[in-house]
């Protein structure tokens, strides 16, 4: 049923072509037995005892509008007395049909439109499929512009929405006003970045939307940019790469001995990813990268390795190809990365080969960097909220009283949470103000320091953070109290009216950790070129 220009929302055509084939066989019954019938009643009529068998078809199918011609005065015989009754019966049925079609795609489109806190995932690829179902499973999900059959996605419970994602009436039909996330997978990172844009103009409430990009370089800049970016009416917007995605993934199964080699044979994206995420892995911790990450090109050259290789190539052929070579040359330990897990996989993983039991393992791409779950942790914002929520465990540690804000991160409440991702999406405003900017890493980067000193860049930035702070609990209905409860706090104070010294330093200790905390993310803090800086 058409919602808008060009957008079509599919409805479950399973049980309507089972109704269909249901008529149909009866207006074929009815058919039959009001011809045979037709025959007998006319033979017995002397004006129509001659009748030509196109001219009983004809008044055969007069029965189905209930105005066949020559019917006359009974008896009409069973048949005929049957068919009299089933043929109309069909006809009813066929119309009832059409119009409940229509109808049930009106109303599938309508409430689409008005949905609330659902997911749409944009994308013609398995990808957006894989994803899609996965999200099915916990919040109704939406699929715009994939070529999967409306029949196939009804069985995962995902309703599908035809037409061009970059069209503003196929996302308005789709819902995307009231939806709570967005999942742009177009293979296109243009046509991601158009949906991004769409849903920045259409919603009216806070959505999160994640747009992929292949590169994992660019995806690092766009976040960089984003972080500097405010927010719009709660809109947060992220950039992710699929094979970035799932080399996370695949390394916190496979990668926990960091002082052990790592081979990865393949010359991919993905294999790339992985190389990039073995090396930051070890970095973050001080292990020397030279000669415990090694990427070759091919199988051929890869020497035998007591850790453990990791094969990847964009033809799956290949991958088992490498992969059982490289195996059956005496490697301790070998992963196929393969577009998705299958049957195959447990066959390589347990009963094809029993000597190789334990040393070989498949993993998926697509099943691990499609995780909703992974996706939304893997978010800057997330990651860094979730690494400021650490850090201020490990600063409060032992801290008496006890708030019920000491808990991990999977035990905090959520207003906590959506504190720290404040506190975190304001980091490129307070960046700004000191005239620097949040750029993606590099070794050739130039220095960066915070000036200290009452005039300073952690004096400016601390105050801002408090200012932050304090507008966002006085929102939440906090004032001022000399203790701490759900609606008093004692730092809700002006930094220059009385604010605790120990409460400003907090301020300066969250502003002098944000290099570490940056680069952690492989980010770094650079001053625009060409400004001057009034210190």
């Amino acid at each position: 049923m058409a919602a808008g220009s060009g957008a079509v929302v599919n409805t479950d055509a399973a049980t309507p072509l089972r109704l269909w084939m249901v008529t149909a066989g009866l207006s074929v019954i009815a058919a039959l037995l009001g011809y045979v019938g037709l025959t007998d009643y006319l033979n017995k009529q002397p004006e129509y005892a001659g009748a030509e068998p196109f001219d009983r078809l004809y008044y055969t199918l007069q029965l189905f509008i209930l105005s066949p011609t020559p019917l006359g005065s009974p008896p009409y015989g069973p048949m005929l007395s049957i068919a009299m009754y089933l043929a109309p019966l069909t006809t009813v049925l066929a119309v009832l049909q059409a119009v409940s079609a229509v109808f049930r795609a009106r109303f599938a489109a309508w409430v689409l439109l008005r949905k609330r806190g659902h997911s749409v995932v944009v994308g013609a690829g398995p990808a957006a499929f894989v994803l899609a179902r996965r999200l099915a499973e916990t919040r109704p999900t939406v699929l715009v512009g994939s070529r999967i059959g409306s029949d196939v996605a009804s069985r995962d419970a995902v309703r599908v929405v035809d037409g061009d994602p970059t069209d503003e009436a196929t996302l308005r039909a789709a819902g995307v006003r009231g939806a709570a996330q967005v999942f742009a997978l177009d293979n296109s990172g243009a046509v991601n970045a158009s949906v991004a844009l769409l849903v920045r103009s259409l919603h009216h409430a806070g959505v999160a939307v994640y747009a992929r990009a292949d590169e994992g370089d660019l995806v690092a800049a766009l976040r960089a940019r984003r972080l500097g970016v405010d927010g719009h009416n709660g809109y947060r917007l992220d950039f992710f790469s699929i094979e970035d995605v799932a080399a996370v993934a695949l390394l916190d199964v496979h990668d926990r001995d960091l002082e052990r080699t790592a081979v990865v044979v393949g010359s991919d994206r993905f294999a790339h990813a992985v190389e990039r995420d073995l090396i930051r892995r070890r970095r973050r911790v001080g292990t020397p990268v030279a000669g415990r990450v090694v990427r070759i090109d091919d199988e051929a050259s890869a020497a035998r390795s007591a850790g453990t290789v990791y094969v990847s190539a964009s033809d799956a052929n290949d991958v088992l190809r490498r992969g059982l070579r490289l195996l059956l040359a005496g490697n301790d330990r070998v992963v196929l990365c393969l577009g998705q897990r299958s049957g195959l996989a447990d066959a390589l993983e347990q009963r094809l080969f029993d000597d190789v039991q334990g040393r070989l393992a498949v993993f998926g791409v697509l099943d691990a960097a499609c995780d909703p779950a992974l996706l939304e942790r893997g978010a800057l914002v997330e990651q860094l909220a979730r690494a400021l929520h650490a850090r201020y465990l490990v600063e409060y540690a032992g801290s008496s009283p006890a708030q019920d804000s000491h808990v991990p991160w999977e035990q905090l409440d959520e207003r906590y949470r959506a504190d720290n991702r404040a506190q975190a999406e304001h980091i490129g405003t307070k960046l700004a103000e000191i005239d620097a900017i949040i750029v993606p890493a590099a070794p050739d980067l130039p220095p960066f320091t915070l000036a200290e000193g009452p005039q300073g860049d952690v004096e400016k930035l601390a105050r801002m953070e408090h200012d932050r702070w304090m507008a966002a609990r006085k929102q939440a209905g906090v004032t001022y109290g000399e203790e701490r409860t759900a609606r008093t706090h004692p730092d809700m104070l002006d930094w220059d009216a009385g604010l605790s010294e120990n409460a400003k330093e907090k301020d300066r200790m969250f502003v002098r950790g944000l290099p570490t905390l940056l680069e952690a993310e492989g980010l770094a803090i650079v001053r625009i070129p060409g400004v001057a800086l009034d210190i």
